[in-house]
């Protein structure tokens, strides 16, 4: 198998947004995860996903649509550190790799808690679209992992916690059990 910078850029990289995608994801997170486990470091995986953006989608236009989930993607860009990994996942979700996080839980949690809520202050701020203004939110989960965490199974774990958030309210992010972590039943909003 090639590695990354051998394919063309847009085999690894979403059209829209120009963020890495899934395939780019997926071989970060199991970089950040061999990482992990010669350094006992925490791994983080953040999966973001904007509520309610189906009825904005539908109400205005996939035009604007594309608009905002680039406007979106740019204000998350701008506070990630340049060596965690921010991709597009698919239509309304993002995730954000944290790697070499704390290696005790309490202050690896803290810091992806952190970032959460900076990804939750960055989508909030109004838009304009076809000259309306438009307000989004979003739902974050979060899962930890460690060096001998499956990469699967770290992002399953992000995907249910953000599910958990999203059940709950908007603008809020949860903080998901994995094989490595004690359950984390405290949710926190923005």
């Amino acid at each position: 198998r090639r590695s990354p910078s051998t394919l063309p850029n847009a085999a690894y990289h979403d059209p829209l947004t120009g963020l890495p995608n899934t395939s780019l994801l997926a071989d970060r997170l199991a970089q950040a995860l061999a990482r992990a486990q010669r350094s006992g470091a925490r791994v983080g995986l953040l999966h973001i996903n904007l509520d309610q953006f189906g009825a904005l989608n539908e109400r205005m236009g996939v035009d604007a649509g594309d608009t905002a989930l680039t406007e979106i993607a740019r204000r998350l860009a701008a506070i990630v550190r340049e060596t965690d990994t921010l991709a597009r996942l698919d239509g309304d979700a993002f995730a954000v790799l944290l790697g070499e996080l704390d290696n005790a839980f309490e202050p690896a949690k803290i810091a992806a808690c952190a970032v959460a809520a900076k990804c939750l202050d960055a989508v909030a701020p109004t838009l304009l679209l076809n000259a309306e203004p438009c307000q989004l939110k979003a739902s974050v989960g979060i899962a930890l992992g460690a060096g001998h965490t499956e990469a699967d199974a770290l992002q399953s774990a992000a995907t249910r916690a953000m599910y958990h958030a999203k059940q709950v309210g908007v603008d809020r992010y949860f903080v998901a059990a994995t094989d490595t972590m004690p359950a984390n039943p405290a949710m926190a909003s923005a």
